[in-house]
């Protein structure tokens, strides 16, 4: 069951789902958070801004996510010649030491109006500016933002 939650509840190293929307320059304006249990993976659900298949390397919400070399060992390589700015994606993977580590890549359906998602752990809480830092991402909150706890 749900319990509503109040900014600061929040705690570094909470892992949360957000669902919301890139606004400017690396800032993610929230619309819903919710505390979970960890459930593994990583994710950014965004649009693509950039791809460099001669690095390569692919930029989403202003993060330049490396491809390595693991990636392209395990998964399809023709999953990247789809990739292209303004296409919607999701990936997944590892958040660690400020670097996004890639383990899947999808492109999903991009639609007239786009809802991105965020899934990670909480770092870098600032009270005073009512924001946080997930997957890199900083993460702002407004007076319309839903906080809820499912954790269980």
């Amino acid at each position: 069951m749900s319990e509503f939650l109040k900014f600061d509840q929040l705690q570094n190293g909470n892992y949360v789902r957000i669902i919301g929307k890139k606004k400017g320059k690396a800032c993610f304006l929230a619309v819903e958070i919710v505390v979970e249990d960890n459930v593994g993976d990583a994710l950014i659900e965004s649009l693509v801004q950039k791809v460099d298949l001669a690095k390569p390397e692919l930029t989403i919400m202003d993060l330049p996510i490396n491809i390595g070399e693991h990636y392209q060992q395990v998964n399809q390589k023709d999953v990247m010649n789809t990739l292209e700015p303004g296409k919607m994606v999701k990936i997944k993977g590892t958040f660690k030491d400020s670097l996004f580590q890639l383990h899947q890549v999808k492109p999903i359906d991009t639609l007239l109006f786009n809802v991105e998602k965020l899934r990670g752990t909480i770092s870098d809480i600032d009270m005073d500016a009512s924001s946080f830092v997930v997957n890199g991402v900083n993460v702002v909150l407004n007076s319309k933002t839903v906080i809820k706890d499912e954790t269980g």
